[in-house]
């Protein structure tokens, strides 16, 4: 994607609940509890959240401590923010060690969010209940235009300190036993309500929250995903439909965990995925998340629009998502990330796929589909290994130090397993929905560390192993299995190589298994699903239900129907391989580049059986 930034996932020691150098006074708990403490003559429980019965305004005006004194005062008129300054944190894993445990990017640090925000130096006055001896801490994250981030440790009892940086304020309550632990009760006296948006309030709440925001953030929490976007752009484009919002949100990282196939095993992360608002760069993946810059908020914050531009948003939480080393290796990190997009977009938009239906310069014509027809180019007429095919954003493949090929054209054959084995192969033999679900589990169970060409080559054999076919064939034709020894370009580059001797090790390997039931996986796509799922047989008379007229072939898809490609030929030359419904919004008629001396054009079935189109064989 253009503009697509991602850097990689650094160590996280500060997010892990590291306390700051600011100043931190604490009062201990047993003190507090002491009846020679003053507040215990006002207060029931250690938070000081909790007047005494008849107590009266002449009585805590005694208090000396003038944060508590203020704060039992509000109490006791009904004014005190309890919804927000007094809440229960619930434990979570330590992301970081998370990340080790998936093989992924780190979610979310920001589980907790108080819904209280601070300035830069204002004074925190923070009462925590008893921790059990487990490390809690304040974190101060500054989301908006200002940068800013500290961490403060918090011990039972009365803690203050000054804010060293404006923002939101959470709680970091991480420890292994997350699912055992219990709740702390924590007590914000100080700081200004921002409030927060989750799945317990309703649209109204939300009007409310964007109303009263005294920040320029908002934290949004879902079940699977913490949003946090500016205050401005939800007024203008998500003024009253938060948990529409919320629940599409949620339903991508949903999309995103069951390809993953967090669902076929045990434990599955316990930490939120965070996407939040930057004024810098565009969109991008980094060690807090997901990024999104401001200027795309009219899609991403638009309840009518995002599901039309779910790419994006897919594209950076899958960059999150990507199990190292088995499922990213090196010219693979703006690759596999998008079978994330691709199988989300179809999910919602099955009619406007990237891949198949954006107007895009290919080899020949300029016009929907040309990104595919590309790919079907550069893999099967020109025989380009698979991570250096050309496409319309990269026909160089050669950059004077590094091969690389088109990030879009890479993922066609991703794609395709895909859509033949959990889509087209539903209700038929070779269904296996679960073929990308099984795959990350074997890759999070596996602790592979060789190269990337053996990643590579590993892939391919899991493929096999999933879908107990042997699918070399497709794999030689579209480039996997090809030997190459270059230097490939990506955010780490490094060499690849792969070998004959060990394409011939794996065709072997693989002969176990009987052949995929279509032996031209490699022509389908989202235009011809239909066709490899009801096993359809073409349908057309030779030399009608054409025309040819301003350097294009039309087929009608009226007189030619079921066909998943038309292929090009001078004589036994194959020219050209063009996808069904290339150049068609609706799928209605197909156009094809004329070449003057080509020779014939066949129509091609999901079995590989072809029908005469034009010209003679």
């Amino acid at each position: 994607m253009k503009g697509i930034i991602i850097t990689t996932f650094l160590s996280c020691a500060i997010y892990a609940g590291a306390a700051s150098t600011a100043s931190s006074i604490t009062t201990p708990i047993e003190n507090i509890q002491s009846e020679s403490h003053p507040a215990s003559k006002y207060f029931l429980d250690n938070c000081f959240s909790m007047l005494k019965n008849k107590m009266k305004e002449r009585k805590l005006s005694s208090i000396e401590n003038p944060f508590i004194r203020n704060a039992a005062l509000q109490m006791l008129n009904g004014t005190y923010a309890f919804t927000y300054r007094v809440q229960e944190y619930k434990a979570y894993p330590n992301p970081a060690e998370e990340q080790k445990y998936f093989k992924t990017g780190a979610y979310s640090y920001f589980d907790n969010p108080t819904g209280i925000c601070f300035e830069q130096g204002e004074d925190v006055v923070i009462a925590v209940s008893d921790t059990q001896n487990t490390p809690i801490s304040l974190r101060i994250h500054n989301f908006g235009k200002e940068e800013g981030d500290s961490v403060y440790e918090l011990k039972p009892g009365l803690n203050t300190f000054k804010a060293a940086n404006k923002g939101l304020a959470y709680i970091q309550y991480f420890t292994p036993m997350y699912a055992q632990a219990p709740a702390v009760k924590v007590n914000i006296m100080t700081g200004s309500v921002n409030g927060f948006f989750d799945t317990s309030k309703s649209n109204a709440d939300w009007q409310s929250l964007l109303a009263g925001a005294q920040s320029d953030v908002i934290d949004m929490v879902g079940d699977r995903v913490h949003l946090v976007y500016s205050v401005a752009s939800l007024k203008q484009y998500c003024p009253d439909k938060g948990s529409e919002l919320l629940a599409i949100y949620d339903s991508i990282i949903a999309i995103q965990q069951d390809l993953m196939g967090y669902n076929l095993q045990g434990r599955k992360p316990a930490n939120r995925m965070l996407g939040r608002v930057v004024w810098d760069g565009y969109m991008y993946a980094d060690e807090l998340g997901a990024a999104f810059h401001e200027d795309t908020m009219g899609e991403l914050a638009d309840v009518s629009k995002v599901k039309s531009n779910v790419w994006g948003i897919a594209h950076e939480f899958g960059h999150v998502n990507q199990v190292h080393p088995n499922l990213c290796w090196t010219g693979t990190t703006e690759v596999t990330n998008n079978i994330f997009s691709a199988w989300t977009q179809y999910l919602f938009t099955p009619n406007a796929l990237r891949l198949e239906h954006e107007k895009m310069k290919g080899y020949s014509l300029d016009q929907s589909g040309e990104r595919f027809n590309t790919y079907l180019e550069s893999a099967l007429i020109r025989n380009e290994e698979w991570l250096t095919q050309a496409g319309p954003d990269r026909w160089d493949r050669f950059n004077g130090k590094n091969w690389g090929g088109d990030h879009f054209v890479k993922l066609c054959p991703l794609w395709q397993l895909q859509l033949f084995f959990g889509v087209a192969g539903k209700g038929n033999t070779w269904a296996t929905p679960d073929l990308y679900p099984n795959l990350f589990a074997l890759s999070r169970e596996d602790n592979n560390t060789q190269s990337s060409g053996r990643s590579q080559l590993l892939f391919v054999k899991r493929i096999c192993d999933i879908s107990r076919r042997d699918m070399t064939d497709f794999f030689v034709r579209t480039g996997f299995l090809r030997p190459i020894d270059k230097y490939i370009d990506d955010y780490t580059p490094g060499q690849h190589t792969i070998t004959q001797a060990q394409i011939d090790d794996l065709i072997a390997y693989a002969k176990r298994y009987k052949k995929p039931e279509s032996p031209v996986i490699y022509y389908i796509s989202g235009n011809s699903i239909d066709a490899f799922r009801r096993m359809k047989k073409i349908e057309g008379t030779h030399g009608k239900g054409y025309t040819i007229a301003n350097g294009k072939m039309i087929i009608d898809h009226d007189a030619w129907k079921n066909a998943v490609v038309f292929e090009i030929y001078t004589h036994r030359n194959l020219r050209k391989i063009v996808m069904v419904g290339s150049g068609s919004d609706d799928n209605s008629f197909t156009a094809l580049p004329y070449l003057p001396n080509a020779t014939r054009v066949e129509a091609v079935a999901w079995n590989g059986k072809r029908r005469l189109v034009y010209g003679s064989r």
